[in-house]
């Protein structure tokens, strides 16, 4: 088991850890921060952290007290800071931004936090196979998920459908370049668990399929070939993301596997 604990466990939050990004601006030496707690969580293994952000050697603010847990001075009133402390203002911040950014510029107020997520999650670069459970969905990366780079784009559905058990919904996108990678987040906000808490923590369990022109198939979080077997049955964050995608129409379905207390409603990113 890891060493995630409550509140970072709830599965709905977007839980945060650390990276040493070992001050330089490419991810590629990037590595979890030693002190950054890892997954599963204890309970049915879910994968934590959701997203990562720098955290290591951060230049902060002093506390106005006098005290302050910062491992060196930079002056009166800046200092470096460690922590977890440090890398989730980061992803706190990024996501008060992508709600302004879909309120301002797509009229889309009142966002689900779900979408947020799914938002933050399908733009992450990541870091290792995702999800893992030293960096989740991989690091932050705000520019890439609000597709300011061209030639990505940000379509989305926030809550325009509620399933019910063996209902599902379908969405089709065209995607017309191969060298921008394609990603496609599923989130929802679950119902809290009442019973069986110590087995299982899901309660809505939803699943992501997509269909590319090829014929393929991808799973949530399963999705390293094409027709991979087994639907994730523990979270409530699928990601699909293909590097080199085939141009043409893919086809993406959302089914409820099993909706107890439902219907429940969700958010789907598609990002490229």
């Amino acid at each position: 088991f890891g060493t995630i604990t409550s509140p970072g466990n709830e599965p709905s939050a977007i839980t945060v850890g650390a990276m040493n990004d070992k001050g330089t601006a490419s991810i590629a030496d990037d590595e979890p921060a030693w002190f950054s707690a890892k997954g599963p969580t204890l309970i049915d293994y879910v994968a934590k952290p959701d997203l990562v952000a720098p955290g290591q050697s951060i230049l902060s603010t002093r506390s106005s007290s006098g005290t302050s847990s910062c491992i060196s001075g930079f002056d009166s009133n800046y200092a470096f800071c460690t922590g977890t402390s440090m890398a989730t203002p980061l992803v706190a911040g990024s996501a008060a931004l992508v709600a302004e950014y879909l309120a301002v510029n797509r009229s889309h107020s009142n966002s689900s936090s779900a979408l947020i997520k799914a938002i933050l999650v399908a733009g992450a670069d990541a870091i290792g196979a995702i999800p893992n459970n030293n960096a989740g969905f991989g690091r932050i990366n705000l520019t890439k998920s609000l597709a300011a780079v061209v030639p990505y784009q940000l379509n989305y559905s926030d809550g325009q459908y509620s399933l019910s058990t063996s209902n599902s919904a379908s969405f089709t996108y065209s995607v017309a370049n191969s060298s921008v990678e394609l990603k496609i987040a599923l989130v929802w906000t679950d119902r809290p668990c009442i019973s069986s808490c110590n087995v299982t923590a899901l309660v809505n369990d939803l699943d992501l399929n997509v269909s590319a022109p090829d014929g393929s198939w991808y799973l949530g979080n399963n999705f390293t070939a094409a027709s991979s077997t087994g639907n994730d049955r523990k979270n409530n964050v699928e990601l699909v993301a293909i590097s080199s995608p085939t141009t043409g129409t893919y086809t993406i379905n959302v089914s409820a596997y099993n909706v107890p207390l439902g219907p429940q409603d969700f958010a789907l990113v598609v990002l490229g």
